[in-house]
């Protein structure tokens, strides 16, 4: 119970909770007391005022600067934004309230020169059993391209080929948050999953093929974490060929980079309605966007993205309660990140038509 103190909050304009560098935020505290209370001014260290019973508001407003990284949130590390008020009593302990918000870098998958190289992997094993040696699995997989945001779909194409004489219970491709934390000249690397699909497994002698099969990107903070020295987010998708108990899996994997600004000139944003893309696996990638005929430049761009909104992370709510709060401490002590996020919704271009 706060006693006298009935509300003590940081209102910020609009509700708005979600910045980007170099914009102004604006808001005030609101007070609420149910009796006349002591506090200290703020004028003069030794100066004592008195704040009338009823509702007070002080207005505030600052600019954040212009080279920040995005907030972030992940078990005990953190990049975190807020506005904290405190009432300075004398001779007795502070009141303090404190309000979290959100702050996005921007990472514009155009300024990126390999945003639409089509990354990918081979890989291939064999099984030993005693002096016999069976036939290997092979794997070669590749995505669509490399630059993505947050609600896009990644394409996923691959071939796997069982020569050998076990069966194969699955095929899943998982994307990763590939996390470097660095504090006082020490690395430490982490690998958290974030979201994956399923596929069928292959039998002895067969093969597999994955064709346009697609993964949805949550809301995540775009890679690299700009401006932030202790910490680095890369982001990768691990195709994973599961095989029998006892067994290592066979793993291939393609490095791929999270923005906030879509690649403007995807092939798909170059489609007509006449026009019908038949997309075929092969061992070559397709060409790029930047490798097709001038003369190819010259139709109808009928597939904008959808405008962006925010979403929140995918890893929930964090008690943003830290040492220096107590119990005197008012607002939101829980917390959860927004990002940038396209919602596709179901349009041809998330469609998985792997069985086409």
């Amino acid at each position: 119970m706060m006693g006298k103190l009935t509300k003590f909050k940081i209102h910020l304009v609009d509700d708005k909770d979600i910045y980007h560098s170099g914009e102004e935020v604006v808001g005030e505290v609101k007070i609420k007391l149910s009796e006349a209370m002591q506090m200290k001014g703020s004028s003069d260290a030794n100066d004592t005022v008195e704040l009338s019973p009823g509702s007070h508001t002080f207005s505030f407003n600052f600019t954040l600067p212009h080279a920040l990284p995005s907030s972030y949130e992940d078990f005990g590390c953190f990049i975190r934004y807020f506005i904290k008020a405190s009432i300075v009593k004398p001779w007795k302990f502070d009141h303090n309230t404190k309000k979290v918000f959100t702050v996005l870098d921007t990472l514009d998958l155009n300024t990126i020169p390999t945003a639409l190289a089509s990354p990918g992997d081979s890989q291939s094993k064999s099984f030993c059993c005693m002096c016999c040696t069976s036939g290997p699995i092979e794997l070669e997989f590749y995505l669509d391209r490399t630059g993505y945001v947050p609600g896009e779909f990644i394409t996923i194409n691959a071939n796997v080929t069982n020569s050998s004489d076990r069966n194969l219970t699955k095929t899943t491709a998982e994307l990763y948050k590939d996390i470097t934390y660095r504090a006082q000249g020490r690395e430490k690397k982490e690998l958290k999953f974030v979201t994956k699909i399923t596929g069928d497994g292959c039998p002895p002698k067969e093969s597999l093929t994955w064709t346009n099969k697609k993964m949805q990107i949550p809301a995540l903070p775009p890679t690299e974490l700009r401006h932030c020295d202790i910490i680095d987010v890369e982001y990768l998708v691990q195709f994973t060929v599961h095989t029998p108990a006892f067994s290592i899996s066979l793993r291939g994997k393609a490095p791929i980079v999270i923005g906030t600004v879509p690649l403007r000139h995807l092939p798909e944003y170059r489609r007509t309605e006449s026009e019908t893309i038949a997309v075929e696996f092969s061992r070559t990638p397709p060409p790029s966007f930047s490798t097709l005929p001038a003369n190819d430049l010259d139709v109808t761009y009928n597939n904008f993205p959808p405008p962006p909104s925010y979403v929140a992370a995918t890893q929930g709510s964090t008690n943003v309660r830290d040492n220096d709060d107590n119990e005197f401490t008012m607002g939101e002590m829980s917390y959860t990140p927004h990002y940038t996020y396209y919602d596709w919704g179901q349009t041809e271009l998330t469609v998985d038509d792997s069985r086409l």
